[in-house]
């Protein structure tokens, strides 16, 4: 009996095109293939999205992305738009600031659903503490930024790499050197190669000579 009613859930989650997130089920509608929002088997937004997806990490889960014709916006559970779907890419929210993307170009919204960068950057990363690195068209160079959009450095790194705890390894003009969560140089970039951490110890080559550091130096 049991096996039987594992089987009829499964059939259900995987030809009905319905799946779980908080309170609300997101349908598919099997005439139109389009997706809505049901609560407790109500439908409260109608099938109408080529996409719809439940913005989790925002203190407010009754937001939605939703796309239509290959453009992304932002809905409420009333099906009021709180952001025109103008956007090709919206992505997670990280430190209540999110990444959006306008034809080629990248930018940020805040929390509040506010275009508080419009989409000018090459690429923009995500808010890991309070920075994010964007590229600039101009020179092609990152440059950290803080969530007031204000410039923490000159568009000067060659490539940033991802935070490993406080700490990521940058490169500018062809050398290596590590910043801080505020942006700051801790090391220099004068280095040819410096390694990730391995049980907080890192390894820095300059003119073929190694040095072995310990994170708790910096």
């Amino acid at each position: 009996m049991s096996k039987k009613i594992f089987v009829f859930i499964f059939y259900i989650f995987i030809f009905s095109g319905c799946f779980y997130s908080s309170n609300y089920t997101i349908f598919q509608d099997n005439k139109t293939g389009k997706y809505g929002i049901k609560d407790k088997n109500i439908v409260v937004l109608k099938p109408s999205y080529n996409y719809i997806s439940q913005i989790d990490s925002l203190e407010n889960k009754e937001y939605f992305i939703f796309e239509k014709e290959n453009r992304y916006g932002i809905v409420d559970i009333n099906g009021k738009i709180l952001l025109p779907d103008i956007f090709n890419e919206i992505k997670e929210f990280y430190n209540g600031v999110a990444v959006v993307k306008e034809k080629d170009k990248f930018g940020f919204i805040n929390k509040n659903l506010q275009l508080i960068q419009k989409p000018i950057f090459l690429e923009a990363r995500d808010f890991i503490f309070d920075i994010s690195f964007v590229k600039s068209s101009a020179n092609n160079k990152f440059a950290c930024i803080d969530k007031n959009m204000n410039l923490l450095s000159d568009f000067i790194y060659d490539e940033v790499f991802s935070f490993d705890e406080d700490y990521a390894r940058v490169k500018k003009d062809n050398k290596w050197g590590i910043i801080n969560k505020t942006c700051k140089e801790v090391i220099t970039s004068e280095y040819d190669y410096i390694s990730e951490f391995i049980d907080d110890v890192f390894t820095l080559i300059k003119n073929n000579h190694t040095i072995f550091k310990n994170k708790s130096e910096l």
